[in-house]
C-alpha cells in the first residue's frame, strides 16, 4: 500500500471493537480503497444500519527495535 494511503485512527467510539486502536491506518472498508476522509463518507453512506463492513487497518508493530506495518482485517458493525 501507498505510504500517503489510508486514514489514521484518531479516537475510539463506545462499542468499537477492540481490535481498532488509535493510530491504526484504515486502508480498505468493503471493496473499497480508503484515501480521504470523502471516500469513508462515501463508503459508510451505501451501507445500512445493521450491515457489517470488512475493514483493513495496517497497524504499527516494532519487533527487535525495528518498525514494521501489519496488515489486519476487522468485522465493523454498523450501528
Amino acid at each position: 500500500y501507498p505510504l500517503d494511503s489510508g486514514l489514521v485512527v484518531n479516537g475510539i467510539l463506545p462499542d468499537t471493537p477492540a481490535e481498532v486502536r488509535r493510530g491504526d491506518i484504515l486502508i480498505k472498508l468493503n471493496t473499497a480503497a480508503i484515501n480521504s476522509p470523502a471516500d469513508l463518507a462515501t463508503t459508510l453512506r451505501a451501507l445500512h444500519y445493521h450491515d457489517t463492513a470488512e475493514a483493513v487497518f495496517l497497524t504499527k508493530v516494532t519487533i527487535n527495535d525495528r518498525s514494521y506495518f501489519a496488515k489486519r482485517t476487522v468485522a465493523l458493525p454498523i450501528k
